[in-house]
């Protein structure tokens, strides 16, 4: 048995996320980014326990009958063994048999190294849905999905397929402090640019996700970022404003704080308003009163937003 698809069934994924059919080739991201709300979803202790688990990188795939019940499933619709919830097992199965798009890479990276490299387990999976021509975007931060190999089997998939990117800045600086960390980093902002240059002109449909999008912090750059997108081809774009886990918010928004105060040490500078809250975001974001929690999570204001 193989966890791969799976539904988002909450009611805040039924209303923003329409691809709520979802698989994760690997566990977890190498990637480090501060901002990430993924380790208080998958890992349920406290924030540095989730986030350093949460990094331990590794593989689902264990053995080759976990590939052949996937194929098995995108050619048939039997599911069996292969949803990481059984209850959701007769409706994953509804989906794949009117061929629902499946987003790759929900709360995990599909391209990620080392493993990637090494196994090729995205590539196995994503040459499965070309030969059914199955209907997939793959979500990630990594270069990789732009090399030949990939490149070349995403063109095979007749154009029912899409690259979804995040890059929420075009400042390495800023990037330098919200995406790495002591033994890791995320690729630049450079290489996921020229990356999604590079599928667009393949005539792949690509994506940018500016996820998340931080108040006082990330916005000033918004131009920027999307006249680069546009002059590289990019389709599309979704945009979402940061919200905190409710279990992780305070040890978040101090690590975050910390982040931000070695940014505006080195030269940077965020907007007066955080500044104000000696750039906690956390107590930025309760000092309005229309913040919304909900869903376990704290968002943005809702005026600040519209005016954004």
């Amino acid at each position: 048995m193989v966890n791969f698809f799976r539904l988002l069934d909450s009611q805040r994924h039924i209303a923003f996320c329409p691809m709520n059919l979802v698989a994760d080739v690997y566990w977890g991201c190498p990637h480090a980014c501060w901002y990430c709300y993924a380790p208080s979803a998958a890992v349920r202790r406290n924030f540095e326990t989730s986030f350093q688990k949460f990094r331990n990188f590794k593989r689902v795939f264990k053995k080759q009958s976990d590939f052949e019940r996937v194929e098995k499933a995108i050619k048939d619709g039997t599911v069996k063994g292969v949803c990481s919830k059984r209850e959701q097992e007769p409706f994953v199965a509804a989906a794949i048999k009117h061929k629902h798009p499946l987003r790759i890479g929900s709360l995990s990276e599909p391209f990620g190294l080392p493993l990637e490299n090494q196994w090729g387990d995205t590539y196995r999976i994503l040459e499965i849905l070309t030969k059914y021509d199955y209907p997939f975007v793959v979500c990630t931060k990594s270069p990789l999905v732009a090399t030949p190999k990939y490149l070349n089997l995403l063109k095979s998939g007749n154009g029912k397929v899409g690259v979804q990117i995040s890059l929420i800045s075009l400042n390495e600086n800023l990037l330098r402090y919200l995406e790495s960390r002591p033994g890791g980093s995320t690729p630049s902002a450079k290489s996921r640019l020229e990356a999604l240059k590079k599928l667009s002109d393949e005539g792949i449909f690509t994506t940018c996700r500016i996820q998340p999008l931080i108040p006082q912090v990330t916005e000033y750059d918004m131009q920027e970022l999307i006249y680069a997108l546009a002059e590289a081809g990019v389709k599309h774009v979704i945009v979402e404003f940061l919200w905190l886990p409710i279990a992780h918010a305070r040890d978040m928004g101090m690590r975050l704080k910390l982040a931000f105060d070695a940014y505006c040490k080195d030269g940077g500078k965020v907007g007066p308003e955080l500044t104000k809250f000696g750039n906690d975001i956390h107590d930025y974001y309760r000092s309005f009163n229309d913040a919304v929690v909900a869903y376990g999570r704290i968002f943005y204001s809702k005026n600040a937003r519209a005016r954004a």
